[in-house]
């Protein structure tokens, strides 16, 4: 990839996120097509540089323990492997958290299955 090929990055970076490492090919649905053109202008505005990091301890790990609050976390299970480990960590560590594994989904659960999605946060809001 050449340095300042945004749109090949931005496919590359939808790639990654909706596939999975787990998946080879996925049929994408409408809205998932279309960040093939927001996500471009989005990689612009931001020059990735801009992005803030991520920390390796954010002092917010020390007050999980305290949350009192229903959390709902959702993990997709052809998602990366970080993103499992933290989600089964946050659950752990919140005494209120309920994890819920979505099937044969990576990352972008809002655009791969918007239904379940909605179905999901429903219960999990009418539920509390």
């Amino acid at each position: 990839m050449k340095q300042k090929d945004t749109i090949k990055a931005a496919v590359e970076f939808i790639k990654a996120w909706a596939e999975g490492v787990y998946r080879r090919v996925i049929v994408y649905k409408q809205p998932l097509q279309d960040t093939g053109t927001t996500t471009p202008a989005n990689l612009r505005m931001h020059r990735m540089e801009g992005w803030p990091r991520l920390k390796n301890n954010p002092p917010a790990l020390e007050s999980l323990a305290k949350m009192t609050l229903p959390v709902l976390i959702i993990l997709e299970d052809n998602d990366l492997t970080y993103i499992a480990v933290s989600s089964k960590y946050l659950t752990g560590e919140i005494p209120s958290a309920k994890l819920v594994v979505i099937k044969n989904v990576a990352h972008m659960l809002n655009l791969e299955n918007p239904a379940a999605l909605n179905k999901l946060m429903i219960d999990f809001l009418k539920s509390k």
